[in-house]
C-alpha cells in the first residue's frame, strides 16, 4: 500500500487472526482499510491490539453474541471487565477510546447500518488522568551510568553515548542514516537524522566530539561489514537479515540496556523499569511493547 514503515519495529503485519467472531473480524477489516488511508501504521497496530482485547472479552463472556448485542449494557460490562484485569488505567483508557472511535467510525463514515448511531462510551467511562511525576533522570543517576557505560559491548556503548548526549527517540537512534554525520564550512558538526512521528529530517549541532568520534567509528565498522551498501549507522546481525541489511531493532537495544541496568545499580534499574516511553529530554531509552496479543494473556 505504500505505507511509510519503521523498520527499527518487528511488527510489520495486521494479524487479524485473533479475532474470533467473523462479524466483528469483517468489520474490523474493512475499519483498517480505513485508518491505513488516515493514520499511521503504528496507530492501527495499537488499534488493532485493542479489537483483539475486546474480541478476547466477548469470547470469554458472551461467545453467541452477534452485532445486534453491541450497545450500552455490554460496553459497561466490558469497563468492568477491563478494571478487573491487571492492566494499567493508561491501557483501559486507551482501549476504550480505540474501541469508540472504531464503533463511531464504522457507524457514520463506513456507513455500517448494522451499528448503533447512538455513542455507547463516554468520556466519564474512561479512568481519570493522574497527575505523573517528572520523569527527567537525575543528574546523579546519569553520573552513574557513564561510569559504567565501558561494561557495555562497542555497539551498545556507542548507541547509548549518542543517546546520552544527543537525546533522540530509540527508533531515530536505530535509524540513523548511514551518512548521518554533516560538517559545516566552519568544521561544525551536525547530525542529521528522520523523525518518523513529525515525518521530516532534523538537524542538531553535535557540540560533543567524542560523539563525533563515536559515530566515525561505527561508520568504519559498517563500512567494512557492509562493503558499503548499508544506508543505515547501526543494523542488525548480519545473521538475521538475509544479506539485506536493516536498522537495528528497538526493542532489543531496550532490552539490553534494561538488563545491564539490572545487572549494575540499584538507581539506574530504577530508570530501566519506570520509563516505559522515549519521553525524556536527556535519555530516551525505554519502550513499550506492541504485542499483537491481549496484553493480560
Amino acid at each position: 500500500m505504500g505505507l511509510e514503515m519503521n523498520l527499527a519495529n518487528t511488527t510489520h503485519r495486521l494479524n487479524f487472526t485473533h479475532i474470533s467472531q467473523p462479524w466483528l473480524r469483517d468489520l474490523v477489516k474493512a475499519y483498517m482499510r480505513y485508518n491505513l488511508a488516515v493514520h499511521s501504521p503504528g496507530d492501527c497496530i495499537s488499534k488493532m491490539v485493542a479489537m483483539n482485547a475486546f474480541s478476547h472479552f466477548l469470547a470469554q463472556c458472551h461467545p453467541h453474541l452477534g452485532v445486534t448485542g453491541l450497545n450500552r449494557p455490554l460496553m459497561v460490562e466490558y469497563i468492568g471487565y477491563l478494571r478487573d484485569r491487571q492492566v494499567s488505567e493508561a491501557w483501559i483508557c486507551t482501549a476504550l477510546v480505540s474501541l469508540r472511535t472504531f464503533l463511531e467510525i464504522s457507524a457514520y463514515r463506513l456507513e455500517r447500518h448494522d451499528l448503533p448511531k447512538e455513542r455507547l462510551i463516554f468520556d466519564d467511562d474512561l479512568p481519570k488522568e493522574k497527575k505523573t511525576l517528572p520523569r527527567e533522570i537525575p543528574e546523579e543517576v546519569l553520573v552513574q551510568i557513564r561510569e559504567h557505560l565501558s561494561t557495555l559491548d562497542t555497539a551498545m556503548l556507542r548507541m547509548a553515548t549518542i543517546l546520552l548526549e544527543c537525546g533522540l527517540r530509540i527508533s531515530e537512534l536505530c535509524t540513523l542514516p548511514f551518512d548521518c554525520l554533516m560538517c559545516d564550512d566552519k568544521h561544525e558538526w551536525y547530525l542529521k537524522f528522520y523523525q518518523m512521528k513529525l515525518k521530516q529530517e532534523h538537524v542538531i549541532p553535535l557540540v560533543n566530539e567524542t560523539v563525533v568520534a563515536v559515530i566515525q567509528a561505527q561508520q568504519e565498522g559498517t563500512r567494512a561489514q557492509w562493503e558499503g551498501q548499508s544506508p543505515y549507522l547501526f543494523t542488525r546481525p548480519l545473521k538475521r537479515t538475509r544479506g539485506r541489511p536493516l536498522p537495528f531493532v528497538r526493542m532489543t537495544f531496550a532490552n539490553r540496556l534494561n538488563r545491564w541496568a539490572l545487572e549494575k545499580i540499584s538507581e539506574i534499574v530504577m530508570v530501566a523499569c519506570i520509563i516505559c516511553n522515549p519521553i525524556s529530554s536527556d535519555i530516551r531509552w525505554a519502550c513499550a511493547s506492541s504485542t499483537m496479543m491481549c496484553p493480560w494473556k
